[in-house]
C-alpha cells in the first residue's frame, strides 16, 4: 500500500541520484562555515589576550563556555522547529545570522562584548548541526551514512583549517579585528545561495519505517528526553564523547598558546602548520572513521563503536609526546597523528544517533546529543584547562599549560571505557 506524499514544490523525493551529493557537499561548506567561525577566536586569542588585558581563565571561557551556554538555551527550541518545519530555510537563515555576529564581532572593545558576541555565534549555530543530521538521513539510505555523516564531518576540520589558515595570517597583517570581518562576511552570501539551490526532502523516505506523510504529532521534548534515556547505548555514547571531546577541545584551544609559550612560534607560523594538523589530518580522520564503520559494521554493527574506541586508545601516548617534545619539530610531528585519531568518532556517532531514534525526533535527539556535548565536553575542556593553567603558573610558569594538558588527556581512558559499555547494547537498542 503507497503513502501519501506530500506535494509542496520543496520538497525531493527521489535520493539516489547524484543531487543527494551536491547537497551534501553544500552542507559540508555550511558545516565548514560553522567551525570557522566558531573556532577562529582559537588562532587569535594570543593576540586578544594581550589587546585586552585577559586571564587564561578568561580566554577558555571564551573559546568554551559561552558558545556552549548559547547552544545550550537555544538548541533544542530551534531543534524542535527543525522537526516540524523546513530544515533547508532554517539553516539558510542560521548560517546567515552566526556570520553576520563574527564579522561584527571585529568592533568589540571589551571582553564583555566579546563574550556577547561569541553568545551569539552559538545561537546562531544552533540551527546548523540537528537540521543539517536530519537532513542526511533523508538523503542516504542507511548502509551509506556513516560515510555520509563523515564527509559533512570533515567541514569541522577544513573550518579549523581555513580559521587557522586565514585568522594567522590575516592577524598578522592587518590584526585580530581584520580577520574576523574577512572570515564573517562571505557566509551571509553563501547563505542566500545555500537558500536558492537545495531542495527540503521528505522525512523518513530512505528508512524502513514509515515515510513521513506531514499528518502525524512531533514528539515533545519529554517524550524525547524519555526515549533517549531508554537507550543505555546513547547514554554511554554520550558520555564517552563528552570525555573525548573535553580532551580534544582543550587540546584545540589550547595548541596556538601552547606552541607560541613553549616552543615558541609566531601567529602565522602557527596558523599554517595548524592549519595542515588539524586541518587536513582531522578531516581525513572523519572521512576515514566513518568509511570503517560502514564497512566493518556489514559484518558486526559493534564496529561502528570499537572503531572510535580503538582510535582513542591509539591517541594518548601521540598525544603525550606532543606535550612532552623537547623541539617545535618533534611536537608538531606528534601532533599531526592525534588529529587523525580523534576524528575517529564522528561519521560512526552521528549515524548511531539517526539509527536508533524515531524519525520526527532526528533534529532534537541530535541537538540534545550536540548540546551535551557542546556543554560538557567543549564547554568544559577549554576552561578547565585553564583553570589549571593558572593554578600552575606561579610553580611552572609558561610551563603550567603543558602541565595542565597531561592531566586533561587521561580523560581518555573514561571515554574508551564508556564505548566499551555502548557496544554490548548496541544490537538491542537500534530499531532500524
Amino acid at each position: 500500500m503507497q503513502e501519501n506524499q506530500p506535494s509542496a514544490p520543496q520538497e525531493i523525493t527521489d535520493a539516489s541520484t547524484s543531487y543527494k551529493w551536491y547537497v551534501l557537499f553544500l552542507l559540508t561548506i555550511v558545516t565548514t562555515f560553522a567551525h570557522l567561525d566558531k573556532n577562529l577566536i582559537i588562532i587569535l586569542q594570543e593576540s586578544i589576550k594581550a589587546d585586552l588585558a585577559l586571564s587564561d581563565t578568561q580566554l577558555g571561557l571564551l573559546s568554551g563556555l559561552a558558545f556552549a551556554l548559547a547552544y545550550t538555551a537555544f538548541g533544542i527550541p530551534v531543534a524542535q522547529l527543525a522537526d516540524r518545519f523546513n530544515r533547508k530555510n532554517i539553516i539558510s537563515f542560521s548560517l546567515a545570522a552566526w556570520s553576520a555576529i563574527t564579522a561584527l564581532t571585529g568592533f568589540a572593545s571589551s571582553y564583555f562584548q566579546i563574550f556577547l558576541a561569541r553568545v551569539g555565534v552559538g545561537i546562531g549555530e544552533t540551527g546548523c548541526a540537528p537540521s543539517a543530521l536530519s537532513m542526511v538521513a533523508d538523503y542516504f539510505p542507511k548502509v551509506e551514512r556513516g560515510r555520509a555523516y563523515a564527509i559533512r564531518g570533515m567541514g569541522v576540520y577544513f573550518g579549523l583549517l581555513l580559521g587557522f589558515l586565514i585568522g594567522g595570517l590575516v592577524e598578522e597583517a592587518y590584526g585580530w579585528r581584520m580577520a574576523f570581518w574577512v572570515v564573517g562576511t562571505p557566509g551571509v552570501l553563501f547563505a542566500l545561495f545555500f537558500f536558492f539551490s537545495v531542495k527540503e526532502p521528505i522525512r523518513g523516505q530512505l528508512d524502513y519505517r514509515k515515510v513521513d506523510t506531514g499528518t502525524g504529532a512531533v514528539p515533545d521534548i519529554r517524550t524525547v528526553f524519555r526515549f533517549l534515556l531508554a537507550k543505555k547505548t546513547l547514554i554511554y555514547l554520550t558520555l564517552g564523547i563528552i570525555f573525548h571531546v573535553m580532551v580534544g577541545a582543550a587540546f584545540g584551544n589550547w595548541m596556538p598558546p601552547f606552541f607560541a609559550r613553549i616552543h615558541h612560534m609566531g601567529t602565522a607560523e602557527i596558523g599554517i602548520w595548524l592549519a595542515f594538523a588539524i586541518g587536513v589530518c582531522g578531516s581525513f580522520g572523519t572521512f576515514l572513521g566513518g568509511y570503517l564503520g560502514d564497512r566493518l559494521s556489514l559484518r558486526d554493527t559493534r564496529w561502528y563503536l570499537w572503531v572510535p574506541m580503538i582510535a582513542f586508545s591509539l591517541s594518548l601516548p601521540f598525544g603525550l609526546g606532543v606535550l612532552l617534545s623537547p623541539t617545535k619539530t618533534m611536537a608538531l610531528t606528534f601532533y599531526l597523528m592525534p588529529n587523525i585519531l580523534y576524528a575517529f568518532f564522528l561519521g560512526p556517532a552521528y549515524a548511531l544517533v539517526q539509527d536508533m531514534v524515531e524519525i520526527k525526533m532526528r533534529a532534537t535527539a541530535s541537538a540534545i546529543f550536540a548540546i551535551l556535548i557542546a556543554l560538557l565536553g567543549g564547554g568544559i575542556g577549554p576552561p578547565l584547562a585553564g583553570m589549571i593553567s593558572d593554578a600552575l603558573e606561579p610553580i611552572y610558569g609558561i610551563d603550567s599549560i603543558r602541565w595542565a594538558l597531561c592531566i586533561l588527556i587521561f580523560l581518555e581512558i573514561p571515554a574508551i571505557f564508556c564505548f566499551y559499555k555502548a557496544s554490548q547494547t548496541i544490537e538491542e537498542d537500534l530499531i532500524v
